[in-house]
């Protein structure tokens, strides 16, 4: 399942839920498979958040790398280019992190994001007996 969020004249971010995966090839045509993260669009071009499935040379575990891509004119297949210029990097990479801020994940089932971590002053009726997540960190556990 995907979820597009848009920004005010900022740029657009559709978030892949789902283990979505694409497999590019390296300069010496080996292939890396990439779990597809997110896809940006930003000043009318469009880039893709890309994470290795396997350990890949140069790129922590805990990182991403930004792609540009222009679609191929009579297909759908994306054509990646990468993207070296620093400025533009952190410029989609902060579209991305605006667009994930305001995007609610429900990760323990309880109920507690519904609304934006419970930062609210109306009453809450959501039940944490039955939340199972020890990561849960809402702040009207009873």
């Amino acid at each position: 399942m995907e979820d597009k969020e848009r920004l005010e004249d900022e740029g657009a971010v559709e978030i892949f839920e789902e283990d979505s995966t694409i497999t590019l090839f390296d300069e010496e045509n080996n292939p890396i498979e990439f779990y597809e993260i997110a896809s940006i669009e930003y000043n009318e071009r469009f880039y893709e958040l890309l994470q290795p499935v396997e350990k890949v040379e140069g790129i922590e575990e805990d990182e991403a790398v930004i792609f540009e891509y222009e679609v191929e004119e009579g297909t759908t297949e994306k054509i990646f280019k990468p993207l070296f210029d620093e400025e533009l990097l952190n410029s989609v990479f902060n579209v991305y992190l605006r667009a994930v801020s305001d995007y609610s994940f429900d990760d323990c089932g309880c109920g507690c994001s519904d609304c934006g971590d419970c930062d609210c002053e109306h009453e809450h009726t959501h039940n944490h007996e039955n939340c199972d997540k020890e990561h849960c960190d809402c702040k009207n556990k009873k």
